[in-house]
């Protein structure tokens, strides 16, 4: 009989939470839709919080939505441009830049500084006579030692000479996957300027925790 109620009960949770979750799916609703990016970011899903990202109305949205939407874009593609830059550099090091992976890496690298340069000036077009986001609650990946260790191990020479030789027998998924441990930590980065707090924290952890508890955007 309890396992019997207990089934009923699931079910009724999740006929009531289908159209719950639906609604939060198809919302157009601006604050609903950047709420749903970050958290992709806070996932270190970066490509797909960058779509959702270009897919928020801001139009019709609050000054303040509005501007975060855009400052949002701006240091997601600044941390790919970072990424991909190091990367690069990475590449440039063995000689291995003029492979077809450097050419797709410098392409990327390049498509990301289009992209943060047309972020940057729509910021500062949107605060030209003054800026309506004052505070922000930031949602970042967790960034601890060890992901930093990683970091570095995916721009060894080592691993990027194999990613060279991959992508040129057509076997794409290691090179593309080595810029993603790098732009989250970019992602970091990026948000960790606006740290706040008279003594900084001794990692990067400890200031995405604070970063996540929100901060005052200084607009200087």
């Amino acid at each position: 009989m309890l396992a019997r109620a207990v089934a009923h009960l699931l079910c009724a949770l999740l006929t009531v939470a289908a159209p719950m979750f639906a609604t939060a799916q198809e919302s157009r609703d601006p604050l609903v839709l950047l709420d749903a990016a970050k958290l992709k970011l806070s996932d270190g899903r970066l490509t797909q919080a960058a779509e959702l990202l270009a897919g928020i109305p801001t139009v019709s949205a609050e000054s303040y939505i509005a501007e975060e939407v855009v400052f949002q874009q701006m240091i997601v593609s600044s941390a790919f441009l970072r990424a991909a830059h190091h990367l690069y550099q990475a590449l440039e090091q063995p000689g291995l830049a003029s492979t077809d992976y450097g050419a797709w890496l410098l392409a990327e690298r390049e498509a990301y500084a289009r992209s943060f340069e047309r972020h940057a000036a729509e910021f500062l077009s949107r605060t030209e006579k003054g800026f309506h986001l004052e505070f922000v609650r930031f949602r970042l990946p967790l960034v601890s030692d060890e992901h930093l260790q990683d970091v570095s191990l995916y721009a060894d020479p080592m691993m990027i000479e194999v990613a060279c030789n991959n992508w040129a027998d057509g076997r794409e998924g290691l090179g593309r996957g080595l810029l993603k441990p790098q732009a989250r930590v970019a992602l970091v980065l990026a948000a960790a300027v606006h740290y706040d707090m008279d003594e900084a924290s001794q990692t990067l952890e400890a200031v995405s925790r604070r970063l996540r508890a929100g901060v005052p955007l200084d607009p200087v």
